[in-house]
C-alpha cells in the first residue's frame, strides 16, 4: 500500500534528518531536536519500548532518522475528545503518530499533487475506470481492480471537468483499507492520514472507521500537543 502514498515522493527530497535526544531538565520529559526545532516531550507519549530508561538518563545522544514515533493512548484520546471510542472488541484505538520537521524543499513539494493524484482526479491511467462511492461526508475513489478493499478518501467529489486543486490537502483525506484484525469485534476500515501544519511539521497517523467522524478534533489535538511541546 505504501506505493500509493503521495508523500513517498516528498520524502525523496528529504536528506537524513539529524535528530538529537537528550535528558530534559524535567525528568518526566525527553528533549528531541529535529532540524531547527526542539521539543520537550512527556515520557508517556513514547512508551517504555520506545525510550528505555538508559536513553532518558543519557546526557546526550545523536540518532539519525527522518521521523519521530509517538504513541497517544486510546484512553488519553477518549479523555480529551468527547465521543472518541477507545476500543473495538479487544482492539485498542491508540494513535501512532509519526512526525518530522521537513526541509524547505520538502515543505514546498508536499502539497503538490503527483501524477497518481492527477490521474485520480482526471480519471486517467489506472483510474480511467475508477469507482466512486459516497460514504458519510466523504468520497471513496477506487481503482477498479482494488475494489472494495482499498481506496483514496476525498472530502470533495473528484470532478474531472473541474481544475485539480493546487494543494492535495484541499481535497484529499487519506488512503483507506479494510482491516480484518482478529481481535476486533467486526471487520472495519482504517485510514492513513497525513497533514502538513505549523510551517514544516509533517504528521502521519491512522484513524479507524468508528472515530473518523472526529478526524478534525483528532488533528487539532495532535497539533496542539506537538506545538505545546516545542521549546521556544
Amino acid at each position: 500500500m505504501n506505493r500509493r502514498l503521495f508523500f513517498i515522493v516528498v520524502l525523496s527530497f528529504l536528506s537524513v534528518l539529524n535528530m538529537s535526544c537528550s535528558q530534559s531538565s524535567d525528568p518526566n520529559k525527553v528533549e528531541v531536536e529535529l532540524r531547527d526545532r526542539v521539543f520537550n516531550i512527556p515520557n508517556e507519549f513514547f512508551g517504555e519500548e520506545q525510550v528505555p530508561a538508559w536513553l532518558r538518563n543519557l546526557p546526550g545522544l545523536d540518532h539519525h532518522g527522518s521521523e519521530l514515533l509517538l504513541t497517544v493512548k486510546a484512553e488519553y484520546m477518549a479523555k480529551n475528545i468527547p465521543g472518541y471510542i477507545p476500543k473495538n472488541g479487544k482492539y485498542r484505538e491508540d494513535v501512532l503518530l509519526y512526525f518530522s520537521v521537513m526541509s524547505e524543499r520538502g515543505r514546498i513539494a508536499a502539497p503538490v499533487p503527483n501524477k497518481e493524484q492527477q490521474d485520480l482526479w482526471n480519471a486517467r491511467g489506472l483510474y480511467k475506470t475508477r469507482i466512486i462511492e459516497k460514504h458519510d461526508q466523504y468520497y471513496r475513489v477506487y481503482r477498479d481492480f482494488e475494489y472494495p478493499s482499498l481506496w483514496e478518501q476525498l472530502m470533495v467529489f473528484p470532478d474531472s471537468k473541474k481544475p485539480l486543486p493546487d494543494s492535495v490537502f484541499d481535497y484529499w483525506v487519506g488512503v483507506c483499507y479494510e482491516a480484518m484484525a482478529p481481535i476486533a469485534a467486526t471487520p472495519f476500515y482504517k485510514c492513513k492520514i497525513q497533514m502538513l501544519e505549523s510551517g514544516n511539521l509533517f504528521f502521519d497517523f491512522s484513524v479507524s472507521e468508528q472515530n473518523m467522524h472526529l478526524l478534525d478534533e483528532i488533528k487539532k489535538l495532535l497539533l496542539e500537543h506537538v506545538e505545546s511541546w516545542e521549546v521556544h
